[in-house]
């Protein structure tokens, strides 16, 4: 679980940092505060750092074209270091890469560094196995304190940038800035079961995926009672259909009907809190992202809700980072917090032009902010 957490020069957030972090935790700011990329910063943390890693994030963001198999499932790509620049702090220029800001993401003892660092590369004679000389390259970094002050036309030749990648000092790729980072195996794995959930909600495919996780558990009972804070009359859900096409289709049994339904046919909050609900269920002492956690979900219920998000949280040992703009849903999770205070934690990131990055409300400071309608998005 993550206890603290910073954040250096990732998208839009330059520096960042929480010195202590909750169970659940609620995330508010304006538009373009770094909301989602705070979200993707620990789910880039707790990747295996893999260019599918990668490339998921960015093309989340449209910022690289993913390649789907006939069934519909992404396939390995590569990222290039044109790509990968995207993640930086203003989007540095190629042409510039000495300039070129570190990205640092650290939780705990846990650490992800992405930069450009400079390598002297020399051809150097060694002796095969069979005993014959052979010529192979040796590379060195080259002395990282002197970066800022060069330029790159100034570079010795055997000096050149290279995008490095590593996590807690151990280095996993280097690239050159005209090359890609290829699909490898996970030689570091995962750091545990973490599942962002994008402000459109989950798409069919992990959805059932999901679902097939929990059927026929107990965990399904779970789902279907949290279903039921917005279909009343829901009995149960099943997905139908074709694996091997992967074309299964939700389907609701509702009380006193005899043929289901079409489970998107009872509404986007139905959709958005199943998808919700089968992370929790599904990443057992795990991470869940929730981006814009109240999209589709009527502010009576949210209260509701997020109890059953605690509630589930502590009994799968869950941690959850979630965003919003709605006052509601912040009152909702003050009013839900309120009976686990150690719990909850609630933070404004604040835009680049404040003083304080980030703003820390305890949980006496959250309740007096909502009862007197004090703004705290």
């Amino acid at each position: 679980m993550i206890e603290t957490l910073s954040i250096q020069n990732f998208r839009g957030l330059q520096n960042v940092t929480l010195p202590k972090v909750g169970r659940i935790n609620l995330i508010t700011g304006k538009n373009n505060a770094g909301k989602s990329s705070l979200l993707e910063a620990i789910e880039l943390l707790n990747s295996s750092l893999t260019s599918n890693a990668f490339a998921k994030i960015l093309g989340e963001r449209e910022e690289i074209a993913l390649r789907a198999d006939r069934m519909g499932r992404n396939v390995n790509v590569n990222v290039s270091a044109e790509q990968l620049r995207h993640l930086c702090f203003g989007h540095p220029n190629l042409a510039n890469p000495l300039d070129w800001p570190e990205v640092k993401l650290r939780s705990n003892n846990d650490s992800v560094r992405i930069a450009v660092d400079l390598f002297t590369t020399r051809l150097v004679t060694i002796v095969d196995e069979e005993g014959d000389p052979v010529e192979v390259e040796q590379i060195q970094p080259y002395d990282p304190k002197t970066k800022k002050q060069l330029v790159l036309e100034d570079l010795p030749e055997d000096v050149e940038p290279r995008l490095v990648i590593e996590r807690n000092g151990r280095q996993l790729a280097r690239i050159r800035l005209d090359q890609a980072l290829r699909p490898r195996p996970q030689l570091v794995p995962d750091k545990g079961p973490t599942l962002r959930i994008l402000s459109l909600g989950l798409d069919t495919r992990t959805i059932v995926s999901l679902w097939d996780e929990i059927s026929l558990t107990t965990k399904e009972t779970s789902l279907n009672e949290m279903l039921k804070l917005i279909s009343p009359d829901l009995e149960r859900i099943n997905f139908l259909g074709d694996d091997e096409s992967g074309n299964r289709v939700g389907k609701a049994l509702l009380t006193n009907d005899i043929e289901p339904v079409s489970l998107r046919s009872l509404g986007d909050g139905t959709q958005r809190l199943l998808g919700v609900t089968l992370a929790m269920l599904s990443t057992q002492n795990g991470i869940v992202l929730i981006d814009e956690i109240e999209t589709g979900i009527h502010h009576s219920i949210l209260m509701r809700i997020w109890r059953s998000i605690f509630a589930l949280s502590k009994e799968y040992n869950v941690q959850v980072f979630a965003t919003t703009h709605s006052l509601e849903c912040i009152k909702a999770f003050s009013q839900a917090a309120s009976a686990d205070p150690e719990l909850g934690m609630l933070f404004r990131l604040n835009t680049s032009d404040s003083r304080e990055p980030i703003t820390l409300f305890t949980e006496e400071e959250l309740k007096l902010a909502t009862e007197y309608d004090v703004e705290v998005r």
